[in-house]
């Protein structure tokens, strides 16, 4: 493996990681505000849908340990290109359906996505996007590595 594909490798597994721990801070947050709200004020979301914030937060861990462990493998190949590609998919859709969708009425997603507070569209106009634009050149650069060896 490359030292450029290492250090792709170290910033998507690094995105994931980032973002991980701000859900987790975020999660926090909207669990302590369910439980005492400040005086005169009461929550406007409910339990489930902090659920889909620790559903992601567990998903944005989980990918990170992932990448962690491709960057770890140190030997790329089809499999790990395969794999790379793979999960930036699942991200990117994942990204879609959370923060781009606007669909029926009926939709799932809460509305905490989409407006929670300032800082929270900040960070996930910076991580989402960054997660998934990381994974397609980690991806790409693993395809050429491969190519480069077999010419």
């Amino acid at each position: 493996m490359t030292a450029a594909l290492r250090r792709i490798l170290g910033l998507v597994t690094a995105a994931y990681g980032g973002y991980a721990a701000f859900l987790l801070v975020e999660v926090l947050d909207f669990l302590a505000l369910l439980r005492a709200p400040p005086q005169g004020m009461h929550a406007t979301y409910d339990i489930v849908d902090v659920a889909f914030f620790m559903v992601e937060l567990t998903v944005c861990g989980l990918l990170a340990l992932v990448f962690l462990t491709l960057r770890l493998a140190g030997r790329p190949g089809w499999l790990l290109a395969a794999a790379c590609a793979a999960l930036t998919l699942g991200r990117a859709c994942l990204g879609w359906y959370l923060y781009l969708h606007i669909g029926s009425a009926e939709q799932i997603t809460p509305f905490i996505y989409k407006d929670a507070n300032a800082f929270s569209g900040m960070a996930r106009m910076i991580f989402v996007p960054g997660q998934v634009v990381l994974g397609v050149v980690a991806t790409v650069k693993m395809l050429r590595d491969l190519s480069n060896k077999m010419d």
